[in-house]
């Protein structure tokens, strides 16, 4: 059942992604994106979203997997398989869709992260990252409530900051982040009980 949820999540939030290829939708997820990316709000919030997204690189991710292995080497070659399968996902829709980065497609965009990322933007693989990370350990190591607490915190702060650095459309995240929760959640379903 777990994979039926996790699959369902995946392709719900990559095809309801997908909108933004119509007009109402791109105009739509344009105006969010310069709302949240105005000069004027969160100033204050900038430095630390630069500094917690490092949370949804592959450096992360590799070193959550590797803490995973040395803790249980079984569940953490499911974790690898599992961590591979959705990276290779999400790049494969990159190339697929090619959807261009808001500061490469509006003039009014504020591009606010170094370095600036060369790839296209649907879906932001970040967001892929944090949330695939948020399931898996959550869902599937079952932590106590606060570290649970802390990494969705983290998981919203990363996704919220693919957007205010200008380097990702809410659609862009939207998905992103439907993808990697819901391969996460599928890979709960291969645990031993």
């Amino acid at each position: 059942m777990t994979v039926f949820w996790g699959l369902g999540i995946a392709l719900l939030g990559v095809i309801s992604g997908l909108s933004c290829r119509m007009d109402w939708a791109r105009k739509l997820d344009q105006t969010l994106f310069l709302k949240l990316n105005s000069p004027d709000l969160w100033v204050g919030l900038d430095h630390w979203i630069r500094y917690f997204r490092w949370f949804g690189t592959n450096w992360a991710l590799v070193v959550y997997v590797a803490i995973i292995v040395l803790w249980q080497y079984r569940l953490g070659i499911t974790l690898i398989v599992a961590a591979l399968i959705t990276s290779a996902l999400e790049m494969g829709i990159k190339r697929m869709i090619k959807r261009p980065r808001p500061f490469s497609s509006l003039p009014t965009a504020i591009l606010r992260q170094n370095p600036v990322p060369l790839d296209t933007g649907f879906p932001s693989g970040d967001a892929t990252r944090i949330w695939f990370i948020f399931a898996t350990l959550t869902i599937g190591l079952s932590p106590p409530l606060g570290i649970i607490l802390g990494i969705g915190l983290c998981a919203l702060f990363v996704s919220f900051g693919r957007v205010r650095l200008g380097v990702h459309y809410p659609l862009d995240v939207w998905a992103g982040s439907s993808l990697g929760f819901g391969l996460g959640l599928m890979w709960t379903a291969f645990l031993p009980i």
